[in-house]
C-alpha cells in the first residue's frame, strides 16, 4: 500500500466503485493510480476499467479521466500522471509462460470497458511490456523516455558519477542558498506563472489545478515541496515531489526568471534525489523529449528508461478535428517544458 488510506463512506465496499478503489489502495504501487490522487484532480471526470475472473474478483484495474473539448471526448491520463499504470494481479503461481496469455484476457477486457470517445491516449509505466491488446484494437504506439535511478540509490557514487561541471554547479548552488520544506504552494504557483510569462507562453494548468495537485500529497502524507532561498531569504525556487512505492516523482519545478541563468534546479533536484536515497526509493525525473532537457538530466547519470504511449482516434474526421483543436498542449501529457524551470 502506497503513502495514504483512502477513507471510504460509513458502509465502506457498498459500490462497484469501492471495490475498484479498495484494489487500487492494496493492489497498486503508483501515486498516479491512487484514487485520492485521480479524484481530487478530476472531481467527477475519473473512471475506471477492470477486468475480473469468472468469481467476479478484480484481475486488474485502468484508470482514466474524461475530456470534453467543445464536444469532442477524450480519454487519457489524469493531469500532472506521466503515465497511467495498468495494475493487475497475476494469479498465484503463475508460470511464466502462462502469463502473456493471462495479460491479453484481462488487458481485452480493459480495453472493451473502455466508454465511447473521439481519442483515446494511455502512457503505460516503465514495467509493462504487452501492448499488443491496444495495437489489435487499432492503437498506435510510440515510444518515449524518462529518467530514472532505481531503488537503492547511493549518493556517495551518484555525486561522484555525476557530470563534472553539474558538481561543481551543485557544489556552488549548496555554498550561495538554502534549501528548505514548505507549505507555501501559492509561491510554486507564482514562480510558475512567471517562468511562463518570460517565456511568452501561456501556462496550460490553472492555480486550481496546482493546489489540487498539492493538496492530493498533502492528504497522502506523500508529497514535499522543497524551496530555495537566497542570501536575502527571498524564494528564488521552488519543486514539487510526490512519492510512491517505487519513485519519487518530479513534477513541477520553477524558479525567478533574474536566477534562471544558474540553474537551480540542480539543488533542488539534488534534494529530491536525497529524499529518494533516505526513503530507499528510486528517483523519477519525469524526463523529457526536448533535447536540452534531455541531456540535463542525463548529466546526474540517471538511467534513460523508455515506457509506451498508446493512441487511437474513432476516426479520420475524430483526428483531424483533434489536430485543429489541438494548436495548444495536450494538457494530459504532461511534457517537461511546460512543468520545469530551464537547467
Amino acid at each position: 500500500m502506497h503513502c495514504g488510506l483512502l477513507i471510504l463512506a460509513p458502509n465502506a465496499m457498498s459500490t462497484e466503485q469501492d471495490h475498484i478503489r479498495e484494489y487500487l489502495l492494496h493492489k497498486s504501487g503508483s501515486i498516479f493510480s491512487h484514487p485520492v490522487f485521480i479524484e481530487r484532480l478530476h472531481a467527477g471526470k475519473a473512471g475506471y476499467a477492470k477486468a475480473v475472473d469468472r468469481g467476479g474478483n478484480i484481475q486488474a484495474v485502468l484508470p482514466f479521466v474524461k475530456y470534453v473539448n467543445t464536444g469532442f471526448k477524450r480519454l487519457s491520463m489524469p493531469l500532472f500522471a506521466q503515465y497511467t499504470p495498468l495494475s493487475i494481479t497475476y494469479p498465484e503461481g503463475i508460470l511464466e509462460g502462462k502469463k502473456f496469455s493471462f495479460e491479453l484476457q484481462v488487458m481485452e477486457q480493459l480495453i472493451e470497458q473502455l466508454p465511447k470517445a473521439d481519442h483515446y491516449l494511455f502512457q503505460l509505466p516503465f514495467k509493462h511490456e504487452n501492448i499488443l491488446p491496444f495495437l489489435w484494437v487499432g492503437f498506435e504506439s510510440t515510444v518515449r523516455y524518462s529518467f530514472t535511478f532505481q531503488q537503492g540509490i547511493k549518493l556517495e557514487y551518484t555525486l561522484g558519477a555525476m557530470r563534472p561541471s553539474l558538481r561543481r554547479k551543485l557544489k556552488k548552488l549548496s555554498q550561495e542558498f538554502t534549501v528548505e520544506t514548505s507549505t507555501d504552494v501559492a509561491k510554486l504557483i507564482e514562480l510558475t506563472d512567471k517562468n511562463y510569462r518570460f517565456k511568452d507562453e501561456h501556462n496550460p494548468f490553472t492555480s486550481e489545478q496546482y493546489l489540487n495537485l498539492f493538496e492530493a500529497g498533502e492528504a497522502l502524507k506523500c508529497g514535499k515541496l522543497w524551496i530555495a532561498k537566497n542570501s536575502s531569504g527571498a524564494v528564488v525556487g521552488a519543486h514539487f515531489y510526490l512519492r510512491d512505492k517505487e519513485y519519487v516523482h518530479y513534477l513541477v519545478g520553477a524558479s525567478e526568471p533574474e536566477f534562471r541563468h544558474l540553474g537551480l534546479s540542480t539543488l533542488l533536484i539534488w534534494k529530491g534525489i536525497e529524499w529518494a536515497a533516505e526513503l530507499n526509493l528510486g528517483f523519477n525525473f519525469e524526463g523529457s523529449m526536448t533535447p536540452s532537457i534531455a541531456k540535463y538530466f542525463s548529466g546526474f547519470g540517471a538511467q534513460l528508461t523508455p515506457y509506451y504511449r498508446v493512441e487511437k482516434y474513432r476516426s479520420k474526421m475524430a483526428k483531424l478535428l483533434r489536430e485543429n483543436l489541438g494548436k495548444k498542449k495536450e494538457l494530459t501529457t504532461r511534457q517537461a517544458p511546460s512543468n520545469k524551470d530551464n537547467k
